[in-house]
């Protein structure tokens, strides 16, 4: 087992990777919904990012699956979009709606530069996530916090 340290073997390979699907698995559940959507953004930027390189290298395998991966969480994105907030729901969903639409292009057309169209949006985006957590969080542990139904997305709360 070339690169390993002695005595590192196959088991010890799959009790790290066990542990390290039970750390994630745990961070996810314990999180708060907020959170969530910053995890849902890191997701699919990184999918969208991986499924890209995999375009730029005709792996059309690995571009499919994780474009597709990226597909999956725009769509809980949208699903998770509370629509009575107004202007604000309605144009993050035209947004999350493009950018679904621009990852089957780049699925099916096989076409890097739509996938990292959709990075580079979503990259934009998650600044701004990130500050709304660090926000709420602040506002809950003040007490201040607004109630759950006037966040944008039904995950926020």
């Amino acid at each position: 087992m070339e690169g390993l340290p002695p005595g590192f073997t196959a088991l010890n390979r799959q009790r790290v990777a066990q542990g390290v699907q039970g750390y994630q698995r745990a961070a996810t559940e314990t999180a708060s919904p907020a959170q969530l959507i910053v995890m849902l953004y890191q997701g699919c930027i990184r999918f969208t990012a991986i499924g890209k390189t995999a375009l730029e290298q005709q792996d059309y395998t690995t571009s499919r699956e994780n474009l597709l991966k990226a597909q999956a969480i725009i769509a809980e994105l949208m699903g998770s979009l509370n629509m009575s907030f107004g202007d604000l729901a309605n144009n993050l969903m035209r947004l999350y709606d493009y950018m679904y639409r621009r990852l089957i292009d780049a699925n099916i057309r096989r076409d890097a530069a739509a996938a990292d169209e959709v990075e580079g949006l979503l990259r934009g985006l998650l600044p701004a996530w990130e500050q709304a957590v660090k926000t709420y969080h602040a506002e809950l542990a003040a007490g201040t916090a607004p109630p759950i139904g006037s966040m944008p997305t039904n995950l926020a709360g």
